[in-house]
């Protein structure tokens, strides 16, 4: 059987609601099945409200070094289908342009096979070429091992941590703050 390699391709307002849909389908995984809690969420919720998927709409027409800019880019199947997707953010404060947020997530079928390496290369490539960033932060909830176990790999150092950060479903769940310096 012949395998494909996913494509990495630009999330656009015109792939917009494909994306979200992907992204709807991605938060009925989380803390379910097996799978770790990676969003702040309720395992009862589903889905993204609706002013966060505004919020990540605005942000894509956002230049890049304003208030909000987001980029995000897909992995897309021989078929068209988004098996996983990696995004860049700006911090809240304007005095953070040098620093973006990252956040990722590989569909539950295509997990465990590279792809998520794959996307993180992508960006910090992306980043080094495209703009002035100096780091790379993210968070994840404590107890997702295979997430914290890629972000170290790919050369991520734990930060800090926030304990009891978020009670979700009556559980106390520690935040954990890592960054990588892309360049001194």
């Amino acid at each position: 059987m012949e395998r494909h390699e996913p494509v990495i391709l630009p999330i656009d307002s015109a792939a917009l609601n494909a994306f979200l849909g992907y992204l709807e389908d991605q938060l009925n995984d989380n803390g379910r099945n097996g799978t770790p809690l990676f969003q702040p969420q309720s395992r009862q919720e589903t889905g993204m409200d609706a002013e966060k998927a505004a919020l990540f709409h605005a942000g894509l027409d956002t230049p890049i070094g304003q208030a909000r800019w987001r980029r995000a880019w897909g992995a897309f199947d021989p078929r068209g289908l988004i098996i996983g997707h990696i995004d860049l953010r700006a911090h809240a404060d304007s005095c953070t342009a040098h620093r973006a947020l990252l956040g990722m997530g590989v569909h539950r079928d295509h997990r465990g096979r590279g792809l998520g390496r794959s996307l993180i290369e992508f960006v910090i490539g992306w980043a080094l070429r495209s703009t002035a960033l100096d780091w790379i932060d993210l968070d994840l909830l404590a107890g997702n091992v295979p997430a914290e176990r890629l972000y170290r790999s790919a050369g991520f150092e734990e930060v800090g941590a926030i304990p009891d950060m978020f009670r979700i479903d009556g559980q106390s769940v520690r935040r954990v703050l890592m960054s990588k310096r892309l360049r001194s």
